[in-house]
């Protein structure tokens, strides 16, 4: 079946590009949709080609039902695969899952059959590796390991890390088999679901998860966080070289610290200072992405609908994770009001350093009577559409790791709340 011209392209978020891939490699997943978890599980409806679901805005939903197709792109904006016979459904679309074979390209998550043939022999036990092996893992009769290479593990570490060790980890000679699958970590009883489902695909009779909980594998963290020697009774030495490699202490692991808050909240006043302070008072090397500096030089295309403020936000974190990735302190002063693209931006800086989010929770009132821009004022007249507070909302961070309002504390006092924390996670001395 070709695809009309006219079919929406759509462009998919990592993790649902992960679980595409799984898709395209004969996983049944156990979620109604792309990305997602078992608070939402797959119905089973049967029938030979797997058909799933994907979260769309009514618009986009809306255009995708008229249309009775819709193309997904990877990264690189290239159809990969499309969905058949779309059909709406609340909160999205749901059609037939095919494969663009024409646009398969071996060095992407999603991009078709790239895992080796595994033999469906019903003895086989398989290991999917959360994190890299203890000194006593695998259990002899694991015939196969499973590398997660959709994203990050629960610790943060990229799969790239992940697959270094796991291979570092293996006794010379060992009979164990690697396999690389792009399975990406969401929660853990998700996880335990979705490796099930991987398992059945290869064959394995019972899949185990590694990483969950583990008191070892906490002593392994706690000692890279205070830049302990790895004993070999924990790691081998070959592992702890790409552990090392992966995270060094905090006080040289990239970090990224977000300020969000309402427009006259005081955050880029306080990124500013911190900023400073950071240049000032040590070696590491310091950038700011002001919101409004980001607006004129990264984003003057964008405009200020949800989805305009979702990419400029986007942009933000991206510039911020390359600055983390290599060793830098990235400060970030957007008013980023949509808790999902803040969780987002923290995903991605995960897999590169630390993330810290700073709410500068500085109530509406107080920040409409400063109101140094006359926003506020426009915006009650009716001459600023979508502004956040006003005729647009502003979803309030449950996940702040540092919460201060500036109509109680003075810029010192709050800029003294943000170090003290940065000083007590050893990012600062």
């Amino acid at each position: 079946m070709n695809h009309p011209k006219d079919a929406p392209v759509l462009s998919p978020t990592d993790l649902e590009l992960a679980d595409l891939a799984l898709v395209l490699l004969g996983v049944r997943l156990p979620f109604r949709r792309l990305g997602g978890t078992l608070a939402d599980p797959d119905e089973g409806a049967g029938g030979a080609e797997h058909q799933v679901g994907l979260a769309l805005p009514d618009p986009q939903a809306t255009a995708a039902v008229r249309a009775g197709q819709v193309l997904l792109a990877d990264r690189q904006g290239i159809p990969v695969a499309a969905l058949d016979d779309v059909r709406g459904e609340p909160g999205g679309i749901r059609g037939r899952v095919r494969a663009l074979a024409a646009a398969i390209r071996t060095e992407h998550p999603a991009s078709g059959p790239a895992v080796p043939a595994v033999p469906a022999v019903p003895a086989v036990q398989a290991v999917l590796a959360g994190r890299p092996f203890l000194a006593d893992e695998p259990a002899p009769d694991v015939a196969l390991v499973l590398v997660p290479t959709g994203g990050a593990t629960p610790d943060g570490m990229p799969s790239r890390t992940l697959r270094e060790a796991v291979r570092a980890g293996l006794p010379t000679g060992s009979a164990t088999r690697l396999a690389e699958v792009p399975f990406a970590f969401r929660d853990p009883a998700s996880d335990r679901a979705l490796a099930d489902a991987v398992g059945r695909a290869f064959g394995a009779a019972r899949t185990e998860v590694l990483g969950a909980g583990d008191a070892r594998w906490r002593e392994v963290l706690g000692r890279l966080d205070r830049a302990d020697p790895l004993p070999t009774t924990l790691v081998a030495a070959d592992v702890a070289t790409h552990l090392e490699r992966w995270r060094p202490p905090p006080s040289r692991r990239g970090l990224v610290v977000m300020f969000t808050g309402l427009s006259g909240s005081g955050k880029s006043t306080l990124a500013a200072a911190l900023a400073d302070h950071v240049r000032d008072r040590t070696e590491r090397t310091t950038s700011v992405l002001d919101g409004d500096e980001v607006r004129r030089l990264l984003s003057a295309d964008l405009g200020f609908d949800k989805a305009a403020r979702e990419t400029n936000v986007r942009r933000i974190g991206f510039v911020a994770s390359l600055v983390a990735e290599h060793g830098g302190v990235a400060v970030c002063a957007p008013i980023a009001p949509y808790a999902a693209t803040r969780q987002e931006v923290r995903q991605r800086v995960e897999q590169v350093g630390d993330f810290l989010l700073v709410h500068v929770a500085t109530p509406l009132e107080v920040c409409e009577e400063r109101d140094v821009k006359g926003l506020y004022a426009r915006a009650r007249a009716g001459l600023v559409p979508q502004f956040t507070g006003i005729s647009d909302p502003y979803e309030e961070p449950d996940d702040a790791d540092v919460v201060v309002d500036t109509s109680r504390l003075t810029e010192q006092q709050a800029l003294d709340v943000v170090l003290a924390h940065l000083r007590a996670g050893g990012w600062l001395s």
